[in-house]
């Protein structure tokens, strides 16, 4: 439910405080609500406010929401695009794919703040409190329990993020952005008639990494860029990108939506732990999402990697054997390093 801060809600101790409400906090919610606990998620933004970048839910992503029974009617209903084409561009070759055009399956293409509307009033819908336009800068403990601008929780599990400024029992959590990687993206609205697609383009310059075009809703999409080497050349690729390549797959007739944004990503590669986050180690807090190194830099599977963060640890601290067999393999490696960052 949706609380409002007139209630006395603050009286009450939970279970369990996530910060943020994004894909990680809000399914490991809805998880720990079923099992049983009481949850409170503080979000910063107001309910609907997103990000430009995580504009698509993959096929990968879709497959795991229908595991976990979610309503993928809603993505529909709020205008989402479904994509059923990649194309894979690596030194002017074209690689083209489709795919769900036999047994149903679809990705799709929708704007972050939906999704994030989309998962935070199912999170609601299940009996999780969510406060919004609430930033927690500390959390601290009081008569043995942690409190956070006076609210008060068992455990919590911070999920507010890559690069969010937080004091943990007078400890920070601190960066070192060297091996992290960085993305830029915007929106454009363009009457363009090509069929709807994730397009992916390797080129040289970006050494390994990738732009990205794809369509969300209406006649918007999303085009971005992420570099782990020459980040600080990031907005140069862009527009060269913008103004060099983008009107070959899309038409010149394009309007730009938004200013570019930028946004750090935190990544593990191939299971080793880079550790670009300093995390306190403190019993009882937790952390899931990219504050946890979540992203998949190669496939762009932010949200799916992120979900799959929220579950595994609301399955360890449940002891959910559904979450367990749902993940396979999955659950067995990501253990490994929540059981590193939490302990």
């Amino acid at each position: 439910m949706l609380k409002d801060k007139s209630q006395s809600y603050k009286e009450k101790i939970y279970d369990y405080i996530i910060i943020g409400a994004g894909p990680a906090g809000c399914f490991c919610a809805v998880q720990l609500k079923e099992a049983g606990k009481s949850v409170l998620i503080l979000e910063k933004n107001s309910i609907d406010d997103g990000k430009v970048c995580g504009d698509g839910i993959s096929m990968k992503c879709v497959n795991l929401l229908k595991k976990l029974d979610f309503p993928l009617d809603r993505f529909v209903e709020s205008g989402a695009t479904q994509i059923h084409k990649r194309i894979i561009i690596r030194n002017g070759k074209r690689e083209v794919t489709h795919f769900g055009l036999d047994d149903g399956t679809v990705s799709f293409g929708i704007p972050r703040n939906k999704t994030d509307l989309i998962f935070r009033c199912y999170a609601a819908e299940k009996g999780v409190d969510i406060i919004y336009q609430t930033t927690v800068s500390k959390i601290s403990k009081t008569k043995g329990y942690f409190s956070i601008d006076n609210f008060f929780a068992k455990r919590v599990i911070v999920a507010c993020g890559s690069f969010s400024r937080l004091t943990i029992l007078g400890t920070n959590l601190k960066y070192c952005t060297k091996n992290m990687a960085v993305g830029i993206s915007t929106t454009i609205k363009c009457k363009c008639k090509a069929e709807p697609c994730f397009l992916f383009d390797y080129d040289a310059m970006y050494k390994g990494q990738y732009a990205w075009i794809f369509k969300t809703d209406d006649d918007n999409w999303n085009v971005g860029l992420w570099l782990r080497h020459d980040k600080n050349k990031i907005k140069e690729y862009f527009y060269d990108f913008i103004n060099n390549k983008l009107p070959t797959y899309l038409g010149v007739d394009y309007q730009m939506q938004c200013s570019p944004k930028g946004a750090i990503m935190a990544i593990k590669k191939d299971g080793i732990k880079r550790n670009p986050i300093f995390k306190p180690r403190v019993n009882g807090i937790y952390y899931i999402g990219d504050v946890n190194m979540s992203s998949d830099e190669l496939e762009g599977e932010g949200i799916r990697q992120a979900i799959i963060s929220g579950l595994i640890l609301a399955g360890k601290l449940t002891k959910s054997r559904k979450i367990k067999t749902l993940l396979g393999k999955r659950w067995l490696w990501k253990q490994l390093v929540l059981k590193k960052s939490t302990t």
